[in-house]
């Protein structure tokens, strides 16, 4: 495994009212899915990951203890992901070439994130995508040249999907056959059905 040069943002702080329970907490691959993202995102290769927490972030935070991660608190989490993603800029090595940013509910798929980094590395300044079967998956990669736009980033103008619509001709998608970089665990069934597909 070689060291990436990216940095890694993981956003945990929301509240999983669809869930009815907490989906950080949740049972994945042995794990619970907070630690297993962790796990899969270092075990890539990414040294810089922060892990921006808000909802019961005193739980949370025990599931990482022993992880060298960079742990910031979002009391404003409320609002919506983009002031977790600006709180994680803020803390991010800012000397990477460019930022993953990963939600927790969203299992990761340690092939992709390999993948991602290597194109990164022949492409430097592009917004790379995964894709599945023609569908746009997470995470996404944001290159360095970007930074300062995610400081801009607002729940009225749609977030990250406003600077992808703006740099349109900036973007790479990364074809895959996995279809893990479509998971999302918004409700109990798209968790279950995933657990018992195994995938």
């Amino acid at each position: 495994m070689t060291t990436s040069s990216l940095s890694c943002i993981l956003l945990a702080a929301g509240c999983s009212f669809r869930m009815n329970r907490t989906k950080a907490l949740l049972q994945w691959k042995g794990l619970p899915l907070i630690a297993y993202q962790v796990k899969t995102i270092q075990n890539s290769g990414i040294k810089d990951v922060v892990v921006v927490l808000g909802f019961r972030a005193a739980e949370l935070r025990r599931e990482l203890d022993g992880n060298s991660v960079k742990i910031v608190m979002n009391n404003d989490y409320s609002s919506g992901k983009c002031s977790s993603i600006k709180m994680g800029w803020h803390t991010m090595d800012k000397n990477s070439t460019g930022v993953l940013i990963a939600a927790v509910d969203q299992p990761l798929s340690p092939h992709i994130l390999c993948q991602m980094d290597k194109l990164h590395k022949s492409d430097p300044e592009s917004i790379i995508i995964p894709v599945y079967n023609g569908k746009r998956g997470h995470p996404i990669l944001l290159p360095s040249p970007l930074y300062s736009e995610l400081t801009l980033i607002a729940e009225e103008t749609e977030g990250l999907r406003n600077i992808v619509k703006k740099h349109h001709n900036k973007v790479k998608l990364q074809e895959t056959a996995d279809p893990r970089i479509l998971l999302n665990f918004n409700t109990p069934s798209d968790y279950e059905d995933a657990y018992r597909e195994d995938l």
